[in-house]
This record gives C-alpha cells, structure tokens and sequence, in this order.
C-alpha cells in the first residue's frame, strides 16, 4: 500500500486527538457521503469578536482624509476588506487606500505590510507592482507567516494575477495544513478533486476533503464557529461536500446565531425566503435578515427594510423601513432610494412626508443609470409640484431625459405638456414628436394621442387614414376606448363580417370600455354576430354598469341605444331611468345627457338644474349650453352668459371658440384660421368650421370652408349617425 504523505499523518493525529470535541452535536454520517448535522447552538462556547470601530462607514467614499482612528484600528478595517468578512465584502481598492493610511500614520509592521501585499495583489493591475507584493507575501512566508502562504496558495490556484500553477499553489497550501488551517486543508482538497496533486489516487483525494471537512467541525466544535458558514457554503456550492442546501441553510443559521456571522445570516435568509431546500418561512428569514442586517450587510439592509414595509414576516412598521433603507443608503445599495420614496409617501402606513419622498426621489434620480421609472416621477413631481415648489423648466428638463433614456412615460407626458401648453407656450409639433416616441416605446396613450392629431390636423398633417391606422394600432395595443372606435369602423353586413365585429367588441369591452360592454350585452340579446344569449346579456349589462369611475358611460349607452330611431313612451321611460342613474354617478356627462333629454321633453326646470351641476363641475359643452340659456345679467356660480361661453372655450370646447372667434365680423377672419389651425376633429367640428368660413362676407372666402366641408364629410364616411347630424348642420 502506497505511503500516506507526512501532512496527511499530521492531520488525522490533529483530528484523532479532537473527534470527542464532536459530541456537541455534529454527527459524522457515512465517510462516502460526508453528510454532517450542525451542532445545537446551546452546546457551543463561541468566540465572538468584537465589533471593528469604524467599520459600519461606507469606505468606498473615503478620500483619505482624517478619521479619527488609529492606524491598529485602520489597520483591522483595511484587512477586513481585504479578504471579506461576515459584515463586509471584500474590496482591495479601498482596503488598500486605507491600508496605506494605517502605514502613513506610522505602521508598517509586518501584518500592515502583508495586508496591503494581499489588496495590491487583489486589486491592481500593474506587473511590478504584483510581484513586489507578492515577493513581500513570500518573504513573510519564510518568516512562517501561515496567512501569507494560504493568500500564495489562493493565488496559484486561481492563476489570476500571476500564472496559474497548481504545483506551487499546493506547496504552500501544505504550509498551512500542517498547522491545522482548515482553509488550507480546503485548497489541498480542491487540487486533490481536480487531479493536480501528483501521485494522488482517488481515495486520497476523497481523504483530503474528509481530513478538511473534519479539521472545520473540530473548529466549530472548539469555540470557532465562524467555521459554521465556510461548511454552509460548501453545502450549498457542492465544494467538497456534497450538495444539499438544507444542510447548507442549517449550518447558516448555526454560524448566525451562534456566533452572528452576517454573511452566514444573509445566505440562510435567502434560503428561507425562497424555500431552497428548505420549508419557505418569512418568520426565519426576517430573524436571519436581523442579524445580517445589524452585522452591517447591506443587501440584507434593504431585504429587512422590505420585510418591515410590507409586514412580510414581521410586523409592519414604517419606521424601522425607513431606519433600515436610510442605512441601506449610506451602504451605497441605491436601491434602497425607490423603497423610501415609497415609504416616504406613506405607502406603508405611517405620517407622509412629500419633501422627504422628493429628496429620495432626486437622489435615485442623481446616480449614474438610474430607474426610467424614477426620473419619470420626478418629472412629475416638478410638474405638479409634489413634495417641492412648481418649476416647468425643471421638469421638461427631467422628462426630456426619461425619455432619452427609453421611458415611454416620459415621453407621452412631455407630448401632453407641449400639446396643451401647460406652463409653456403650446408646441404640437415638437408634441407631436414625443408622442411618436413614447408609441415606439409602446404607450398606449400615445398611440390614442396622434391618432386625434392626425384626426384633428393638429401638429401634423391631416389624414383620416394615418389617424385609423393609430386608433387601430393603440386598439391592439389594449385600448380599450381605441378597440372601440376601431370596432365601430368595421362592417357588420355579412354574418361573417359580424362575428368579426362581435369578437372586437368582446376585446374593446375586456379592456373596459362601458360602451362596448353595453354593445356586447345588446348583442348577446339580439343574436348580433353571436348565438343569443340572455344570461350572457344580463351579465355583460351588469358590468356596464357596475359601479366605479366611468359608469355613467355604461347607462348612457343603453340609454342613447333606446332612443335611436322612434321610440315609444316605454323606451323614453327606460331613457330616462338609465339618464337619472347615470347622472346619479356624479359624472358631469351624466348630468349633461339627462339635461338634454329633459329639455327634448320639456321638463325646463329639472333638465336646468342638471345642466347646471354639470356646468359648475366643468363639463365642457354643459358651460356652453348654459352661457345659452342664461338671460341677460343673469348669473350662476357667480358667471354671466359671457363668461360661461369664455370658460368653455377655456375648457376646450371647439364650438365656444367659433363662437366667440365670430362674434366681431371685424376680426373674425383672423380669429377663426387660429381655431382651424389650432385642430378640428369630428365630422360635426369640421361642418362648424365650414359654416363659420361660408358664413364670412364673400370678399374674404378663399375657399377654406369647402376645405373643411369636404374633410368633414370624408370624416363622416361609413358612419351613418355622423353623416345624419352633418346633414342638419
């Protein structure tokens, strides 16, 4: 039988001498299958150390200035960051400015000047450099510094900075297993598995793991119980253990509580949050996060800020996220801006406090690639104002880059405030190109909104065929206003074409337009391009009208359909009934249309009472109807006839403004190419305009009104109702 290496006796006797150590819990299962059950935590005596003064700073903002510490104190936190700890990870460009600091404050003993050999090594890119430190590393070894050959034995057999060489990684692993160091012992296991130990056979090798694996049991068993999270890790990678991350998540929580090990903490977190391995327990995970979260983890920081926001595994509480996402912050996890935001805002429960959402929002917004979603909001929120004063050019500023950066929100709203004119002079055409960008990122609303330019020539040129072909694209999209218009295009004449036009509107009414419910429902009752269906009928007109914002829509719907064609004193009663529920809403358009039916029915009194309400709640055509039935000096809600006429034309109605754009035959010429070159969109608008032109005395007509009676009729194509209307203009 082949002799066993000197190193291998040395361990085993290391090993013999200390296997009673074991009888605090950890079990050895069968050698092939290195299966090992954690300890009770009660049975162990841990050695905890002391917190590391300075370390809970964020380092990697550091600029060298004086910190108050001594260079001992510097000297731990840049070692620290050097190879990583249960608090922090590893970072060899600050550990090495800080390092360097600890030096020029007067330490350059060996351990300080090893230290920074380690974060060069890790950290630089310059050749001399490297092998300086690494000739001081190997100095320090022939000074039998054992941290010094395991941080050689590491560097061999990554073949990162120097050339990989598994020979020289495990002459100077061997160092280090011959006084016990479980970490060593690990890398002579890890070349043993990949066959880079000469003369090695494969129960050797298998022996290497055992003897490594024993050697970290014997730590933990010893008061060592960081070693706790080297043997979760190893269960969880399958590194020498086998795979199995429920032992992996067991041994994770012995380190945690046990000794605190952060980083153990944080992995076993993970693990119960997503039931890896193990049952899925929020209340396991939020313990965990606890302890990973006070040992300065940062991820672990804004997991338990979460938890805290959302009740998910403890109790909600909009404090403690906020204390935990404020140290997450400091912790550079930006994420952890957008959850304050949201905190701020009083999301999760809690006092509001805008300014302080604002803050966080702009800082998100400040760092380098931030959230579409987040320059988007702060756009916003300069726009309205929200948590900081109103300013229009901040928030164009701010809106401009969202959409820069693809967001599609960004853009429509840049579209909507350039359109309209909100705080700026009205730009359609710049408008008009926003809009084309927010569609191309896929908003919807875009799509809706240069369909009605192109409707209403506004921005862009004129084209019912370029206005169809948004409607149809924003109906596709999940429009449901848009199916609708779009559905109402297509012919109905064959039974095909029907069931065409059925399944449309089913789409349009799944996307929840009250009006194509109601024609679904009404479908479904008649057998229009479906197999009748009375339940089905009743179902869908109880969603038309179920309440909620638009639901007024739902039971003008029904009503406009009883009153189509001649209608008996039944329908008009069934009308009226839909009209009152529908102003019942409180909806200004319900109030409007039951105003107009009680007029058609003479009822003056109760059909002025609706019209005002929906006049003084800024309803648009409601101000106009009543700037027309009010008597001269006659006032309501403190406006005369005029200055309701002047509100609506404010508001945006098109017939206000021809209205009063023609009042003086002096300026009216003027005045009414500024209504037409504003944008004209219906059929009815259109005809308005051309009357309004053809109306001018004849030394005036260059022929715009027979320009805008012909886009008026090519509006009106195919839809029989317009085309009637059109005719009584």
């Amino acid at each position: 039988m082949r002799k066993k290496p000197a190193f291998f006796s040395g361990l085993l006797l290391r090993a013999a001498s200390t296997l009673t150590l074991l009888a605090c819990g950890a079990a050895l299962a069968h050698a092939q299958d290195l299966r090992f059950n954690p300890p009770a935590v009660a049975s162990l005596k841990c050695d905890i150390d002391a917190p590391v003064a300075g370390l809970d700073r964020d380092w990697s903002t550091w600029k060298g200035e004086d910190t108050g510490l001594t260079s001992d104190q510097l000297y731990e936190i840049g070692r620290l960051l050097t190879v990583g700890s249960g608090a922090v990870d590893a970072d060899a460009a600050t550990a090495r400015r800080v390092l360097e600091k600890a030096i020029g404050q007067g330490s350059a003993t060996r351990p300080v000047r090893q230290a920074l050999a380690k974060a060069i090594v890790a950290g630089s890119t310059d050749k001399a450099e490297i092998q300086s430190a690494i000739k001081l590393l190997e100095d320090s070894v022939a000074e039998r510094d054992l941290g010094a050959a395991l941080a050689l034995g590491q560097l061999y057999e990554r073949g990162k900075v120097v050339p990989r060489s598994p020979e020289k990684a495990l002459t100077y692993f061997r160092i280090g297993a011959a006084a016990g160091d479980a970490m060593a012992q690990l890398g002579i296991a890890r070349l043993a598995r990949s066959g880079a130990v000469p003369g090695m056979s494969a129960e050797e090798a298998a022996l290497a793991g055992q003897v490594a694996v024993t050697s970290l049991l014997v730590d933990v068993a010893r008061g060592q119980c960081e070693a706790a999270e080297t043997i979760g890790r190893l269960y969880q990678t399958g590194d020498i253990l086998p795979l199995d991350a429920g032992l992996a998540a067991r041994w994770y929580v012995l380190a945690a509580r046990a000794a605190r090990h952060a980083k153990a903490a944080e992995s076993a977190a993970w693990l119960y949050a997503n039931g890896a391995g193990v049952e899925l327990s929020t209340a396991m995970a939020a313990e965990m996060l606890q302890i990973a979260a006070a040992g300065g983890r940062p991820r672990a920081m804004v997991a338990l800020g979460q938890a805290f926001a959302l009740g998910d595994g403890l109790a909600r509480d909009n404090a403690k996220a906020i204390f935990w996402f404020e140290k997450a912050v400091r912790a550079r996890q930006t994420v952890a801006l957008r959850w304050l935001v949201r905190a701020w805002r009083g999301e999760f429960g809690g006092t509001p406090d805008l300014a302080k959402a604002f803050i966080a929002l702009k800082q998100s917004v400040e760092r380098p690639n931030p959230e579409r979603k987040a320059v988007f909001e702060l756009g916003e929120a300069y726009l309205s104002g929200t948590g900081t004063q109103k300013d229009i050019v901040a928030a164009i500023r701010t809106l401009e880059r969202g959409a820069a950066i693809g967001s599609d929100d960004a853009a429509n709203l840049l579209g909507n405030i350039l359109e309209f004119g909100q705080g700026v002079a009205p730009d359609p055409v710049r408008a008009a190109r926003y809009y084309r960008l927010a569609a191309s990122l896929g908003s919807v609303s875009a799509m809706t909104s240069l369909a009605e330019m192109h409707r209403c020539g506004r921005g862009v040129e004129w084209s019912p065929e370029l206005a169809r072909r948004w409607v149809e694209r924003a109906a596709f999209k999940g429009s449901g206003a848009s199916m609708l218009r779009y559905t109402l295009t297509v012919s109905a004449d064959t039974p095909e074409d029907a069931a065409r036009r059925f399944r449309l509107l089913r789409r349009a009414a799944a996307l929840g337009s009250r009006e194509a419910m109601a024609q679904v429902s009404l479908a479904y009752s008649r057998g229009e391009g479906v197999t009748a269906d009375q339940a089905q009928a009743q179902a869908w007109r109880a969603k038309a009208l179920a309440a909620g914002d638009d639901a007024a829509r739902g039971y003008i719907a029904f009503a406009t359909e009883l009153l189509s064609g001649e209608a008996d004193e039944t329908s008009l009663a069934a009308a009226q009934s839909l009209l009152e529920s529908g102003a019942a809403q409180k909806d200004p358009r319900g109030s409007y249309e039951l105003s107009r039916f009680l007029t058609e029915r003479g009822e003056t009194s109760g059909a002025r009472r609706e019209l005002e309400e929906a006049a003084i709640a800024g309803y648009p055509p409601a101000m106009r109807a009543l700037a027309h039935a009010l008597s001269e000096g006659e006032r309501v809600g403190d406006r005369d006839a005029a200055a309701w006429l002047a509100a609506a034309e404010a508001a945006g109605d098109l017939r206000s403004r021809i209205e009063r754009a023609t009042a003086d035959p002096e300026t009216a010429r003027p005045r009414l190419d500024q209504v037409a070159d504003a944008g004209v969109c219906t059929p009815i608008e259109l005809a308005e305009v051309a009357a309004a032109y053809l109306k001018l005395p004849a030394d005036t007509d260059d022929g715009r009104g027979k320009i805008f009676l012909d886009r008026a009729i090519a509006s009106a194509a195919g839809d029989k109702d317009a085309l009637y209307l059109l005719a009584d203009v």
